[in-house]
């Protein structure tokens, strides 16, 4: 008998599939595409950057890594960016491809292509030339996309500064891979994200009516990332850049304690008002 992850599995590949023969997902083949370069890695993904050939247009491929769990991501972040396609300030998505190995099938995701990297590096690079007026209109982008994704239901649950991609000195939304619609969220045992913009509500154990439960994602989980994000782009670095990989522990607990990163000098006070606001 057939485990329930493989018919899963099989449950997806299909809806793939389907979308490739029923034209609701753009296919390329994979030979269109030539001068791969990797521009990014993580624990579930490579990114590379790719020309279409017959047009020299420059995107960005997603490997996801060919399993059960990450079939289910790839055709979860698919769903979810068909909602939000259309938003300027959300990376789009193209198509698929798909490349054979000797005994997998990898999808491929084809994403719009960002020239500048993610913002926390754009940020490292770029800070002393940002005035008001720019670190303005990236916190307005921010949560212009966020609130895109918060209209069609969509929690986006992992937002930091390599998240967000830079594109013509305009920010791009990117990596739907934990994302969900609200309707789907449970309550989450496993923490995912980057420590300093976690909403600390994560780490905090939920009671009612005498019964403990974990925390719920919500609108307002991404909300307090976006306070931090704000943070960030009015100081130029990461948050707590002083705590090492070690100091995790201590970390979380002194975010749990109320500590939060201290306003810039020269910050405007209504900017400060905002992201200290909401994240309380």
């Amino acid at each position: 008998m057939a485990s329930n992850s493989g018919i899963n599995e099989d449950k997806q590949i299909q809806w793939l599939e389907n979308g490739i023969v029923e034209n609701y997902i753009n296919y390329y083949d994979y030979n269109e595409f030539k001068d791969f370069q990797c521009i990014g890695s993580g624990g579930f993904s490579k990114v590379y950057r790719a020309t279409l050939k017959n047009s020299d247009t420059v995107i960005a491929l997603k490997c996801i890594k060919n399993n059960n769990l990450f079939i289910k991501e790839i055709v979860n972040e698919i769903k979810l960016l068909q909602k939000v396609n259309l938003h300027v300030n959300i990376i789009k998505f193209f198509g698929i491809t798909k490349k054979k190995n000797n005994e997998d099938t990898n999808y491929l995701l084809i994403l719009e292509y960002a020239d500048s990297g993610t913002l926390g590096e754009f940020l490292k690079n770029n800070f002393s030339r940002l005035d008001w007026n720019m670190k303005l209109q990236f916190a307005i982008q921010i949560a212009d996309a966020v609130s895109c994704l918060h209209e069609n239901d969509i929690i986006h649950c992992d937002l930091h500064s390599d998240n967000i991609l830079v594109h013509q000195n305009m920010l791009k939304l990117a990596d739907f891979g934990h994302s969900h619609r609200l309707a789907e969220v449970s309550t989450q045992k496993d923490i995912v994200g980057v420590l300093p913009y976690i909403d600390p509500q994560f780490f905090q154990t939920q009671t009612s009516n005498n019964k403990s439960y974990c925390y719920k994602p919500n609108k307002k989980s991404d909300i307090y990332s976006i306070g931090v994000l704000l943070w960030e782009i009015s100081s130029g670095y990461k948050p707590f850049k002083s705590y090492n990989s070690y100091q995790r522990n201590k970390l979380l607990l002194e975010i749990l304690d109320g500590k939060r990163e201290t306003p810039i000098p020269n910050t405007p006070i209504d900017y400060i008002n905002i992201y200290t606001s909401i994240n309380v």
